[in-house]
């Protein structure tokens, strides 16, 4: 059994994006454990402000990646163009993705992005 790696993963959802025309920006963020970049890439369709808007990440709790990963990859193969057409929809993959990497829940500062987060522009 192949154990899952980010940059496989990576690979797979941006071919997949690639193929449908997305758009995909890419946000550099840390490094693995090669020392090889970690990346989260926004994969959008273009948007339209008169239709729906669909967001969906995966990756917060980085180790979690690999799942919501499969499950945006499989997701996307079953939209036609006219399909995505029809709604914006944006992915991020992954939000975390040195814990993806790392097979870890937290980012590089050893923080959990889904405990640890500020609701105000004020910080505590």
């Amino acid at each position: 059994m192949e154990i899952p790696t980010y940059q496989n993963y990576r690979r797979k959802i941006l071919e997949i994006a690639a193929e449908h025309k997305l758009h995909i920006h890419s946000i550099q963020l840390d490094k693995g454990p090669q020392g090889e970049a970690l990346f989260s890439d926004i994969i959008s369709t273009p948007i339209d402000p008169a239709k729906p808007t669909y967001i969906l990440i995966c990756g917060l709790h980085g180790v979690e990646g690999y799942l919501g990963s499969l499950i945006q990859r499989k997701y996307l193969q079953t939209l036609s163009q006219e399909q995505l057409a029809e709604f914006n929809l944006v992915m991020i993959h992954p939000v975390c993705p040195y814990g993806m990497a790392w097979y870890r829940r937290v980012n590089s500062q050893n923080i959990d992005l889904n405990r640890n987060f500020f609701t105000t522009t004020e910080r505590p």
